[in-house]
């Protein structure tokens, strides 16, 4: 994912002392594989056009990185990342914070413009703030 990562050193060269990290856990993947039937046709056929390791990997991650990026801050108060990742992930975090179903971010089309918010979880390097993508 060169352009994430080109966007996260473009954003870091506009915040002198913010540290930036890599994780791939901010990458794109499948983050859910739905069940076709319960699936509008346009979307199943899409989901379906992915192989199978695609389809069990990628739930996993995304489980994980819900974990990561969208936990509460911690007991001192708000905390503050930044995640520079592409459409699915994206669309993943944002339907998940809305609670809907998980096949959701199939819908969830942000134009090349996303802002999902959360707070990460407390005593992780990302509570002092920083930008995290997926690769530099």
């Amino acid at each position: 994912m060169p352009r994430a990562a080109q966007t996260a050193e473009l954003i870091a060269a506009s915040l002198p002392g913010v540290p930036v990290s890599a994780c791939d856990l901010a990458g794109d993947y499948l983050p859910s594989d739905p069940d076709p039937a319960g699936l509008p046709p346009s979307y199943a056929r899409f989901v379906a056009s992915f192989p199978a390791a695609e389809r069990t990997e990628g739930p996993r991650r995304a489980a994980a990185a819900l974990e990561r990026f969208a936990r509460p801050g911690g007991q001192d108060g708000d905390e503050y990342e930044l995640v520079v990742t592409h459409n699915f992930l994206a669309g993943w975090l944002v339907s998940q914070a809305m609670a809907g179903p998980p096949w959701r971010w199939l819908g969830v089309n942000q134009m090349n413009c996303a802002g999902p918010a959360s707070r990460p979880p407390s005593g992780s390097e990302a509570t002092q703030g920083g930008i995290t993508h997926p690769w530099l």
